[in-house]
């Protein structure tokens, strides 16, 4: 019988939410998931701008992290996938009326089809 690994052990794509507005960041890690969230928090509580789009955010608003709003939306260890993954995520969330993208980077329509291209 295998341990089961805790959810914020895996790698994959994440999100992460502002307490004080609708900010949402969805992130990709190839590490687990909470060590990346404690680098994001890091640079908030450090108040170090440019090391996380989110923290930049928190930093420049004022604003605080919604404490256990980080969810792995998708466990994935392939670096395409989860980019693909990523992608998918910021656009899902980036069409929603409720909520403002944190994210730096806006992938541009058609990455996954350029991404698809680069593996053949």
């Amino acid at each position: 019988m295998k341990d089961s690994v805790a959810v914020n052990e895996k790698s994959g794509v994440y999100k992460l939410e502002c307490d004080n507005c609708e900010g949402v960041y969805i992130g990709e890690t190839s590490r687990q998931m909470k060590i990346r969230v404690a680098e994001h928090r890091k640079a908030w509580e450090d108040n170090i701008v440019g090391k996380s789009a989110f923290a930049d955010h928190l930093i420049n608003s004022g604003h605080r992290p919604k404490e256990g709003s980080e969810k792995l939306l998708h466990k994935e260890n392939s670096y395409f996938r989860r980019l693909a993954l990523e992608h998918i995520e910021i656009v899902r969330y980036q069409n929603k009326n409720d909520v403002t993208l944190l994210n730096r980077y806006i992938p541009e329509e058609g990455f996954i089809e350029l991404m698809h291209e680069s593996q053949g």
